[in-house]
């Protein structure tokens, strides 16, 4: 009797000063979901009183963790899932016997991520699929969803999107056409930023959105690529990203609020068109052709000269007017 009575009087002891454990469940749920994975699951083991709170709070998967646990964690957890972070570094396929064609059974994985009841409430998907074809599912049943970023794959054709609340979306190395990137952008009415990274499947790529406002563009090293700026009345900043020996056309047709304009190295770099209201020219590095440095300030004399004689035509109206009057 006197062991069992010490071992309750230091389990009361730890309890009265364990003050974290008191806190109401919807705290102890952010707590957890602000650790690493592995982390918050473990907390289950730390008492009763924490072992419900893990299997109700928000839930985020990093790229760390195996394709099997990734698939226990959604199957047995009853929260919402803020966050997946997964690289596919090798896709695995499989023989469907019946119907006699292989079958990608990663794919199948993804989809049984993507239909766990708590995905609707997904803000921040991350996949790097190995070049694979990106299943169509992947952009259909993600309503609440933020954040997104596809590397190292092939976007379906005749894609179907639904991304309502999508404001950040980032492809790297995916094979891209410019029909799959019409229909992601139509489909992303919220869309503010744009990161295209090295992407090949075609030569010329055109931008129409009516919410972005910054791009970000890097051409693949071995092929020349065009981006134009067909109609973006939001767009504020356009940044090219380390164009090493690679040719770039930037084309700029309607923009009327881009002030921003950036490069890393802009020797083989082409403006094609004047941007009258460019207030920021950002240049990290101009290489040893100095004639480019000058092209680009020409360039600006150019915008300060539409500037000034704007400004004289409307002072000379503005004294027309007053000596009719």
């Amino acid at each position: 009797m006197g062991d069992r009575h010490r071992r309750r009087h230091r389990r009361r002891r730890r309890q009265q000063h364990d003050f974290i454990s008191s806190l109401p469940d919807e705290v102890l749920g952010t707590i957890i979901s602000h650790l690493p994975t592995r982390d918050g699951c473990r907390t289950q083991a730390l008492s009763r009183r924490w072992r419900p709170i893990w299997s109700s709070a928000p839930l985020n998967l990093d790229g760390t963790l195996p394709k099997k646990i990734v698939t226990s964690l959604l199957s047995c957890h009853l929260g919402p899932v803020r966050r997946i972070s997964v690289s596919m570094a090798h896709l695995s396929h499989g023989w469907d016997r019946r119907r006699r064609r292989q079958i990608d059974a990663d794919a199948d994985m993804v989809d049984g991520w993507l239909r766990s009841p708590g995905i609707a409430y997904l803000e921040e998907l991350r996949l790097v699929y190995n070049k694979d074809v990106l299943a169509p599912f992947t952009f259909r049943h993600t309503p609440a969803l933020r954040v997104a970023t596809f590397g190292c794959c092939r976007l379906p054709p005749n894609l179907a999107v639904d991304f309502a609340l999508l404001q950040q979306l980032t492809l790297y190395m995916v094979t891209l056409t410019q029909d799959a990137l019409s229909a992601l952008l139509s489909s992303c009415p919220v869309l503010e930023s744009l990161l295209l990274d090295e992407n090949a499947g075609s030569e010329s790529l055109h931008i129409n959105s009516q919410a972005l406002r910054s791009i970000g563009f890097s051409a693949p090293s071995n092929m020349r690529v065009e981006l134009v700026i067909e109609d973006a009345p939001c767009l504020h900043m356009l940044l090219l990203l380390n164009p090493d020996y690679r040719q770039t056309t930037i084309r700029v047709i309607q923009a009327p609020k881009l002030e921003v304009l950036g490069f890393q190295e802009i020797v083989d770099v082409s403006l094609i068109t004047t941007m009258h209201t460019l207030k920021v020219l950002a240049l990290a590095y101009v290489g040893p052709d100095f004639d480019v440095v000058l092209d680009f300030l020409s360039l600006a004399l150019k915008m300060q000269e539409i500037a000034r004689d704007a400004m004289t035509s409307g002072m000379l109206a503005a004294n027309k007017l007053e000596d009719e009057l």
